[in-house]
């Protein structure tokens, strides 16, 4: 079948081979990265397309590969799953842009009272709740608009570069240093992005329940969940500069560890 195919295209075997494993590992990048891979709103299509577009413009950049493929079916489909792995990975890397806000709007949204889980996130594909999808949908926008998301294409292709085709190190210590440093920086992260809400919370809290003290005829708590969510909005809407600093800063640890995996993916020699 690929003999057919490559004598249809004017081109060798192992030629085609090779486009189809580039053509493998951008489509799992292209279909697990944050704005590209959003599950429900970019149709299946559209971002096979967009994967095929890149393989087109990666595939004349791709290092020389030193071995032959045509002569093991075997051989070709572990480099199948190398390109699966290395697509996942920097993927799944990537998807930590998001993770800081998730934490964070959950201790919001337990603070604030209102429902966890009672929506559908449209980027992650999963059960979100109102502050954190409105958070990450005003950030996603302002991080297209910013142009960020030019630096994921340029990692689909500069990661041929780094871990050309049949050279990944299967030595997971790297990964795994990474995503528990990562973890980490999310939970700090979250931590900063709902604590002048959580604080804002704690001390309306206290004021109702001193309220009460001094006035036990009127029934406080009425009041309490419609005002704490009234001033929990407007708190929200006075910290958004701070939220787009750690979105920021959460960006650039994204590009920290996706580079560090970059340089220590492929075996040396």
């Amino acid at each position: 079948m690929l003999s057919l195919l490559a004598n249809n295209l004017g081109m060798t075997v192992e030629a085609v081979e090779l486009f189809s494993l580039a053509l493998v590992r951008i489509a799992t990048l292209v279909f697990v990265l944050p704005f590209l891979g959003i599950g429900g709103v970019i149709p299946t299509q559209v971002k096979a397309g967009f994967a095929f577009f890149l393989a087109l413009i990666a595939y004349p950049q791709l290092p020389h590969v030193g071995f032959a493929i045509a002569n093991s079916p075997i051989f070709f489909f572990m480099l199948v799953i190398e390109q699966v792995m290395v697509g996942v990975i920097i993927g799944f890397t990537a998807t930590y842009i998001f993770h800081f806000i998730v934490i964070g709007s959950e201790f919001m949204t337990r603070d604030i009272g209102l429902s966890p889980g009672s929506i559908t996130d449209p980027v992650r594909d999963d059960a979100g709740d109102e502050i954190g999808v409105l958070i990450v949908l005003i950030l996603s926008i302002a991080f297209l608009v910013r142009g960020f998301h030019h630096y994921f294409i340029m990692v689909i292709i500069d990661s041929f570069q780094y871990i050309p085709i049949g050279r990944f190190n299967w030595e997971f210590l790297p990964v795994a240093r990474v995503l528990c440093l990562m973890s980490g920086a999310a939970l700090v992260t979250g931590v900063k992005l709902a604590a002048p809400v959580m604080i804002t919370m704690l001390l309306t809290t206290l004021g109702m329940g001193l309220m009460s003290r001094i006035m036990p005829a009127m029934n406080v708590w009425i009041v309490a969940q419609p005002l704490k969510i009234v001033v929990g909005v407007i708190i929200i809407w006075q910290v958004f500069p701070l939220m787009t600093m750690l979105f920021d800063e959460n960006f650039l640890q994204v590009q920290e560890g996706i580079s560090y995996l970059l340089r220590h993916g492929a075996v040396s020699g």
